[in-house]
């Protein structure tokens, strides 16, 4: 887990550009009825938008979050070793409903059944 400021961003930015990368090809699976290598190059375009949007996200509120709700489960004290998977579901539960909402706001027709 990062120790200073620096790693955190770039723990962060390495993190937040792989989930961004796989839901982004998961969604166009979803939204094409399958996969194909051209999937994976379609999936590239959306990046330069949904990366910072999530990083900012993650960096600036949703990561508080989580680790509120990782600390209010487990106690660092007492189980030091399921701290790091404990911010990481719970990042997870925060991050994956919002960046869903921010997507289908901006790429699809808003509703709360696209979201869904």
């Amino acid at each position: 887990m990062p120790k200073t400021k620096g790693q955190e961003i770039i723990f962060g930015i390495m993190m937040v550009s792989l989930m961004v990368y796989g839901m982004v090809v998961y969604n166009i699976t979803i939204a094409t009825g399958g996969i194909s290598a051209d999937t994976f190059i379609e999936a590239l375009k959306e990046l330069p938008i949904m990366i910072p949007i999530a990083f900012a996200v993650e960096f600036l509120l949703m990561g508080r979050v989580a680790k509120k709700m990782a600390f209010a489960v487990v106690d660092p004290s007492k189980n030091p070793r399921l701290v790091p998977f404990a911010i990481s579901i719970c990042t997870c539960l925060v991050m994956c409903p919002t960046m869903s909402l921010i997507a289908t706001l901006l790429f699809n027709e808003p509703s709360f059944l696209n979201w869904l």
